[in-house]
């Protein structure tokens, strides 16, 4: 059960009214490929799944990763999350094609009205909740068992100032109706609420530092005076801009937290280690089976036939034929017909 915001929480609306509640919109949850191992010539899903609810180490990160889209930044990306053992990741600048690849991850994506395009990556494994979304793409929430998982991309430029209190101010605590139990927040802010995150003259955001102290959040990095830590550089400066916060419970529970360069980005993501009490699931002997009788449909045989053409494109991007039929093929296909 929620908890009311309390007197010390962020300024909310007075008065919710239907067309704003209206605004909100229920996310793409990805295609189920947790539960499932796909082979192309059956059609039917048996798995068998124990549940076990244990503390585990998951390891959360954000990462701006500026609109990514060749082939080869996609296969960078893959290689990032893999190579440093991601479960949970908050991206920013998305263009969906690119997420929906990644194998072994699933994405719930918020593609916004505005330049907003953000997703919440996680491993297959992984099943998250409740995904909500504001239809700008400035923010995604979703449950991950008893913790709320909020992703942010804030609007950029110093004449955006208004619009990006607005995002603190209003947007993200409706968005999150309430004050939740256990919050992990994190994204590219692009605003401080401190100078030792940036050089030269930073943006400073009321509003964010308000939102901070409503939620009682706190800052997953530990910040010292002597050696700052930058995760984006520019002409113009260095700071740190992505960032991850914590409620004050899951903070205790934090094993720690470091950045890692990404090649395809300006950006460094920020990866922290954390315990989650989770109810996790093994997964036994299933397969999926393909409805063979779709293929007869003329829009399905449209649709293959298009796709087939894009998925050709991705042979040159794979060592073996085998390999891309695994890495692609049979994962298109799945993710094509279960829709």
């Amino acid at each position: 059960m929620q908890k009311t915001a309390s007197a010390t929480s962020p300024k909310r609306p007075k008065k919710l009214k239907t067309d704003r509640q209206a605004t909100l919109l229920r996310c793409d949850g990805g295609v189920d490929r947790g539960l499932r191992e796909s082979h192309p010539f059956k059609n039917e899903v048996s798995p068998t799944l124990v549940r076990l609810a244990m503390p585990e180490i998951y390891k959360v990160a954000t990462l701006n990763i500026d609109g990514l889209a060749t082939p080869p930044r996609i296969s960078m990306l893959e290689d990032v999350l893999q190579k440093q053992e991601i479960d949970i990741i908050l991206l920013q600048e998305v263009t969906r094609p690119v997420v929906d690849d990644i194998r072994g991850f699933t994405a719930y994506t918020n593609i916004g009205t505005t330049e907003g395009r953000m997703a919440i990556q996680t491993r297959d494994l992984i099943q998250l909740t409740n995904i909500v979304c504001l239809p700008s793409g400035r923010g995604i929430s979703a449950d991950f068992q008893n913790v709320t998982i909020l992703n942010i991309y804030a609007p950029s430029g110093a004449e955006r100032g208004r619009d990006r209190e607005n995002v603190f101010s209003n947007e993200l605590p409706y968005l999150l109706r309430g004050i939740p139990p256990s919050l992990l927040i994190g994204g590219d802010f692009i605003s401080f609420i401190t100078n030792l995150d940036a050089t030269g003259h930073p943006n400073y955001s009321r509003a964010l530092q308000e939102f901070i102290r409503g939620f009682d959040l706190l800052d997953t990095w530990e910040k010292s005076q002597e050696r700052a830590t930058y995760t984006h550089y520019s002409s113009r400066g260095a700071s740190r801009i992505d960032r991850i916060y914590a409620s004050r419970n899951l903070s205790r529970q934090k094993r720690g937290a470091e950045t890692r360069i990404a090649a395809f980005t300006d950006h460094l993501a920020v990866v922290i280690r954390i315990v989650l009490e989770a109810t996790t699931m093994r997964r036994g002997r299933s397969y999926w089976k393909m409805n063979t009788a779709l293929l007869r449909e003329e829009s399905s045989q449209e649709q293959l036939q298009q796709r087939w053409a894009e998925w050709s494109k991705q042979t040159k991007n794979n060592p073996t034929m085998v390999m891309w039929w695994e890495r692609v093929v049979k994962v298109h296909i799945k993710k094509l017909f279960i829709q």
